[in-house]
């Protein structure tokens, strides 16, 4: 297995993180809108309050991280918001969601935040193993989430 590096996205890595997302709908059974899909990557490219950290064997995307940050004046601070974590299928296991998640916090301590936060479907693999609350996340008991769809699916 090639050496994989760690960095925040180019521009030149939206076709890789786009290809990571549409086999994860694959993988799931649903298909993204690819203009959307690519909009949406590239908006977070270079911005100031959003970051995508990939994980590149050679010039290959095989993983990637997306974090919003977002002030939070009650915290007296920013809260990272991690949106999406996805592991390419055959680098799972290799740790580089580990390697994922040690970059977002990094740039969290650098930017003096006050929590990270995330959400995981139940019926993941990575909830059922466990990997958040390996990383130090923990389920929220006195909060729920409430979500209100404003496009059609």
């Amino acid at each position: 297995m090639l050496d994989v590096v760690i960095r925040e996205a180019t521009d030149a890595d939206v076709t890789g993180v786009a290809g990571l997302v549409r086999a994860l709908a694959d993988e799931r059974g649903s298909a993204p809108d690819e203009a959307a899909l690519r909009e949406a990557i590239a908006s977070c490219v270079g911005e100031p309050t959003h970051q995508i950290f990939v994980a590149a064997a050679g010039a290959q995307v095989v993983a990637y991280i997306a974090v919003h940050w977002i002030p939070f004046p009650l915290l007296g601070g920013c809260e990272g918001y991690i949106s999406d974590l996805v592991v390419g299928a055959t680098w799972r296991g290799h740790g580089l969601g580990n390697r994922l998640m040690d970059a977002v916090q990094e740039g969290a301590e650098a930017l003096n935040c006050k929590r990270l936060v995330l959400q995981n479907r139940i019926s993941d693999e990575s909830y059922e193993r466990g990997f958040y609350a390996k990383a130090g996340f923990s389920v929220r008991d006195d909060f729920a989430t409430f979500v209100k769809p404003l496009l059609s699916a």
